[in-house]
């Protein structure tokens, strides 16, 4: 958790409660805070790095919903 926590103050996290997403996200999806697709996302121009991971969720969110007509026998 200490590694996740300085890989995201590396990365421009600012706001703890950001910041312990991130370190619970690492602990469930190891790795997944040092695939170059998502530093490049979070350090990408015209977000800051909560916002990014902010849209990240909001994504996750709505892959895990179940879709229309799931789950209806």
């Amino acid at each position: 958790m200490r590694e996740a926590y300085e890989h995201g103050l590396s990365l421009g996290f600012g706001a703890l409660s950001h910041l312990i997403y991130m370190m619970y996200l690492s602990a469930d999806w190891p790795g997944l805070f040092r695939r170059p697709g998502t530093v490049r996302y979070l350090r990408r121009p015209g977000a800051t790095p909560e916002q990014r991971l902010d849209d990240m969720i909001a994504v996750l969110h709505k892959l895990a919903a179940p879709q229309d007509g799931e789950g209806k026998s």
